[in-house]
């Protein structure tokens, strides 16, 4: 019988992080996010540059850690996706849409206990697209 294989194929599936895993996880969300944070501040002329090295690679980041990040931390992916449309200097009614849910989405960061800047990095990222989409939906 074949059941031996598949319950130790279940049993790695289902085998949680170890807390050093998630520690080295977080500090590489962390580090992509601040790439992303500070890519948002280069302004006009380096962002479309910017943004494109920081986003890259961002789903490999959040996707190959050992363990799930929450909804709000999995927004990175939402984030790089509209401002890699260079969002910020050029804007859509679709875009503009998009840009709120992604903020909606980040202000709901919590603390983390395993890296204590996720969550006003998040919220930092929320607020300067906030700007943005005051400046440019809000017209």
């Amino acid at each position: 019988m074949r059941l031996i294989p598949l319950i130790a194929a279940a049993s790695l599936v289902a085998t949680p992080a170890f807390a050093g895993d998630r520690t080295a996880g977080w500090a590489k969300w962390v580090e992509r996010a601040e790439r992303i944070e500070a890519a948002i501040d280069s302004g006009e002329g380096r962002f479309k540059t910017e943004i494109k090295s920081a986003c890259s690679g961002v789903t490999g980041t959040l996707i190959s850690q050992g363990f799930q990040f929450p909804y709000w931390a999995q927004g990175l992916i939402q984030v790089c996706t509209v401002l890699k449309d260079n969002w910020i200097y050029k804007s859509s009614k679709a875009q503009c849409k998009d840009v709120k849910h992604v903020i909606a989405i980040l202000n709901k960061a919590i603390p983390v206990p395993e890296a204590p800047r996720a969550e006003p990095i998040a919220k930092h990222i929320a607020a300067m697209m906030q700007g943005a989409y005051d400046a440019q939906c809000k017209r």
